[in-house]
């Protein structure tokens, strides 16, 4: 059984601010996922519709899995390298 004077709650944790503050870093990251999952159904749709080559889908659809990985890492580097409180 654990002893109950070395366990750490999270509350007790220390909150961390981010170099950017946290609110607003993650606003920006989910305004360019957002934007970009929007691009992507645009251009799938008229890829779908013969509207446009179907090599532009795929590279769109690469885009897209390139910028959310890039804003994800964003936010949690963010979060890691931030002062605490």
């Amino acid at each position: 059984m654990p002893d109950p004077t070395t366990y750490h709650d999270l509350a007790q944790r220390p909150a961390r601010n981010g170099i950017i503050p946290l609110r607003k870093a993650r606003m920006i990251a989910f305004g360019i996922v957002t934007t970009t999952i929007v691009a992507c159904t645009v251009l799938s749709l008229l890829a779908i519709w013969d509207r446009m080559a179907s090599d532009v889908l795929w590279r769109a659809l690469a885009t897209v899995v390139v910028v959310i990985v890039a804003t994800g890492l964003f936010t949690v580097i963010n979060e890691h390298f931030g002062r605490q409180e």
